[in-house]
């Protein structure tokens, strides 16, 4: 995609949020497939010498509006995660109202055992939770945006 093209599907997820929820919630975090955040990272707007990362970061309507940076990230884990194994891209506000990981219980250690002379293992069982959106119009997905 063009500089254009990616600055403008940027811009849209970012704003779905405080548009749907009618300027009551800000999305202040983004998180983008790694590769997507690695090409805006390196790819220049037109003959100047800002990225299309750092214009992001200094033009968006969250940091514009409150002041604030936006927390930008990669994750591996969105590079399919979209529709027909396309890139995904998730914008949301990071509050507990919002969207909220559940750990069911706590990380327990079991009794260390000896599996030789040198080597001692020490197993751990942990409880995880989904994620939940419990505002759902406080976040939003893009898919193809690999």
């Amino acid at each position: 995609k063009t500089a254009d093209q990616v600055t403008r599907d940027f811009n849209e997820a970012l704003n779905a949020p405080h548009n749907n929820t009618k300027e009551t919630q800000w999305a202040d975090t983004v998180r983008l497939p790694t590769t997507v955040l690695q090409y805006m990272a390196s790819t220049r707007i037109g003959d100047t010498t800002m990225t299309i990362l750092k214009f992001v970061k200094e033009n968006n309507s969250y940091t514009l509006e409150t002041g604030q940076p936006l927390d930008i990230r990669g994750s591996r884990e969105l590079e399919t995660a979209g529709v027909g194994n396309t890139g995904r891209m998730v914008a949301y506000e990071n509050e507990k109202g919002v969207v909220r990981m559940h750990l069911p219980g706590p990380h327990e250690f079991m009794d260390p055992f000896q599996k030789s002379a040198m080597h001692w293992e020490v197993a751990g069982i942990m409880n995880v939770g989904a994620v939940e959106f419990r505002r759902p119009k406080g976040a939003v997905y893009r898919d193809g945006v690999s």
